[in-house]
């Protein structure tokens, strides 16, 4: 749970300094905004249906919550 936290944050910061910072709006740097965009989605979604899901022992949150995973890239078990 604290990792997750610490990505969360640390990637909105990222998000801050790229909007705040006209000069950063490379082609290249979008790349990198992409992916803090895509590792919030992951720490903020992903990880805690992925934990979930393993200290209940099955998957709990339906065919929906299976494609919400599948979007970030995670499988469901």
């Amino acid at each position: 749970m604290f990792s997750g936290i610490i990505s969360i944050f640390s990637n909105l910061i990222v998000l801050g300094i790229f909007i705040k910072y006209k000069e950063l709006r490379t082609p290249t740097n979008a790349i990198i905004i992409n992916l803090a965009v895509t590792d919030i989605g992951v720490s903020s979604i992903g990880y805690p249906m992925s934990a979930a899901s393993d200290l209940y022992g099955s998957w709990k949150f339906g065919y929906a919550g299976c494609q919400v995973l599948d979007i970030f890239g995670m499988k469901a078990k």
